[in-house]
């Protein structure tokens, strides 16, 4: 839910932390309880997306290691 605007209006995520995620690209990994959500399944990717707005080292690079790569690592037998 982190990013999301639904959480984003209860519990913003700090600003400064964003560096963190920019530094560690190998070690994030997109979990989602989808269906379960209150928002769609799209909005989630799109809150990723919008996050180079505000660091622009989160670029495609980074949001295909989250959404893609580190976790198909992580279940690669």
């Amino acid at each position: 839910m982190v990013f999301t605007d639904f959480f984003e209006d209860v519990a913003p995520f700090p600003a400064e932390l964003l560096l963190l995620l920019a530094d560690m690209p190998d070690r994030i990994a997109l979990g989602s309880d989808f269906p379960n959500i209150p928002y769609s399944y799209a909005h989630q990717l799109e809150a990723l997306e919008r996050l180079r707005e505000q660091e622009p080292r989160l670029d495609d690079d980074w949001l295909r290691a989250v959404c893609w790569t580190n976790g198909q690592r992580l279940i690669r037998p």
